[in-house]
């Protein structure tokens, strides 16, 4: 980084004053520009570029201190450096000019070398910030465009796959024709193509709910239905591989809110439930209760359990992937980010309890608002 370009603005109301600074700096190769007061300065910040403000305090209104304070509160001005340029001696003088965001002191009158010192290592340390700042942006930018893209992606892909599952229930619902191997074949592979589009709408609505752009349709939500609901999707694939599903559900429970995604937080936990415990012996209790004002809907499995030290990250969006070098079997993919995610733009919050070889338990928190009956 050359001297020469580093570019300086030197405020002062006496001529005299601002004309020694550029006599100083200019020969250092400096490109040295000056104001004569506080307004002039800030007309010059406002549309060109500088490494380096040297501001007078004494200088009629606005002051050196109020032209600092102005320097630092704008988002466009403020990582310029400020060095006060003073014959002040007063700690109060100098707490004020800290307070305005002043980055040095220069005490007049000024000594040449120290002024030349200062002014190259401030000048450096503007410019290696604007560079740091600049590729940050740039990174900014190519994540966003990625992110971006595999959103659209993933978004393309929803339509072909909802084609494919309704050919597919199609296909199961006349299949007077097909033997018993064909149909269990076509279940698996509607099991398979019904959790890739719930991974993909969760992949959708994390980004949309990172973005603040997930609209929630809140209304009364009868938990007994909703958990009943939630029973029924999973109690034949539960039989089926020989685990159990229990519910615990009071008739009288009604919270406000969302519930499509609602009911997606419950099978998303119940869903990871079930696939953590083992055949012939998995248990998976279901269970809501209330308590201070909130709907209580606790998941519980005798399954393999949570490590201590990864309990804190499974509700994280790359948790999966930290998992895997860890070599955990516990991978509980994005579904527990999306349920995260989704209970906090409700105003609750999720919990986890776990030991290893005993299993866990997932509570969420659901306010229960103002509404305490179904309407209608």
């Amino acid at each position: 980084m050359d001297a020469e370009k580093m570019r300086v603005l030197c405020v002062d109301d006496e001529v005299a004053n601002y004309e020694l600074l550029k006599a100083i700096l200019a020969p250092q190769g400096f490109d040295v520009e000056t104001a004569t007061g506080g307004a002039e300065a800030l007309e010059r910040i406002a549309v060109k570029s500088f490494d380096l403000v040297l501001l007078d305090v004494m200088m009629p209104e606005p002051d050196g201190i109020e032209v600092c304070r102005r320097i630092k509160e704008n988002i466009g001005t403020c990582n310029i450096p400020v060095v006060m340029i003073t014959a002040l001696r007063s700690r109060k003088d100098m707490v004020q000019c800290l307070q305005a965001g002043a980055d040095e002191f220069l005490s007049k009158p000024v000594d040449s070398h120290e002024l030349v010192l200062r002014c190259r290592n401030l000048a450096k340390m503007k410019r290696y910030g604007d560079e740091v700042r600049r590729k940050n942006e740039e990174m900014k930018a190519v994540q966003k465009m990625r992110e971006e893209l595999s959103e659209m992606i993933v978004h393309d892909l929803k339509n072909p796959l909802a084609n494919v599952l309704s050919n597919i229930d199609l296909v199961i619902t006349d299949s007077g024709s097909l033997s018993e191997r064909v149909l269990r074949s076509l279940r698996q592979a509607e099991q398979g193509a019904t959790a890739l589009l719930t991974m993909i709408t969760n992949l959708l609505d994390i980004s949309k709910m990172e973005e603040g752009l997930l609209r929630l349709e809140r209304r009364a939500v009868s938990m007994e239905r909703l958990v009943r609901s939630v029973e029924a999707a999973f109690s034949s694939q539960a039989a089926r591989y020989g685990k159990k599903l229990l519910v615990d559900v009071p008739m009288d429970v009604v919270v406000e809110a969302d519930q499509d995604l609602l009911d997606r937080v419950i099978q998303n936990l119940v869903a990871n439930a079930l696939k953590h415990v083992k055949q012939g012996e998995g248990e998976v209790a279901l269970s809501v209760r209330t308590a201070d004002g909130k709907a209580l809907v606790a998941v519980s499995d005798n399954g393999e359990g949570i490590p201590a030290e990864y309990r804190e990250k499974i509700f994280e969006k790359y948790a999966r992937v930290e998992g895997r070098k860890l070599g955990l079997s516990t991978d509980r993919g994005l579904g527990l980010t999306f349920c995260k995610l989704a209970v906090e733009a409700h105003g609750g919050f999720i919990l986890v309890d776990s030991a290893v070889g005993k299993g866990s338990t997932f509570t969420l928190a659901i306010p229960q608002g103002r509404i305490t009956a179904i309407n209608g």
